[in-house]
């Protein structure tokens, strides 16, 4: 026999689970950037054909991982953008050829979903050679948090 509690546990199992987390940021600014350009910090990253490119409002000051560099993606404008060159402490430059219509202000997606796609913590822990918690216990004072749903404080 089943203790009544365990079904209880059971039954929440099986309730569909979602990320309650995510991180989000402004695109600063756009940006075409010719073949051998360098970008960032010890000129990381070299164009190897001309790029539009993006610099968004994060950096490892916000708790973005510096591992991250020339490694990740980001989410802006419903497509996956490449982290170009180091991340710095207040920004990132991110690759932004393949997705159309992208403007100062939009939307970019650091930790979560954005239109069909989605950039789970577990991904990013990967893209840096680390574990999701290190992420999570990463993401600094700087950032404001905003809690939703009924139990909001």
């Amino acid at each position: 026999m089943i203790p009544p509690g365990k079904r209880r546990v059971s039954s929440l199992l099986k309730q569909e689970l979602r990320p309650a987390l995510s991180s989000k940021c402004r695109v600063s600014l756009i940006k075409v950037i010719p073949r051998g350009t360098s970008i960032s910090y010890d000129r990381s990253f070299v164009a190897r054909r001309t790029n539009r490119v993006a610099t968004i409002t994060a950096g490892y000051g916000d708790g973005y991982p510096r591992a991250a560099s020339n490694r990740a993606e980001v989410l802006i404008g419903g497509g996956r953008c490449a982290v170009l060159g180091r991340v710095t402490m207040d920004q990132l430059i991110v690759d932004i050829s393949r997705v159309p219509n992208i403007r100062s202000g939009d939307e970019a997606v650091l930790i979560g979903r954005q239109q069909k796609d989605e950039i789970t913590v577990n991904e990013l822990a990967a893209w840096c050679d680390t574990v999701p918690w290190e992420i999570l216990t990463g993401i600094s004072y700087r950032v404001p948090r905003v809690y939703r749903g009924e139990h909001a404080a």
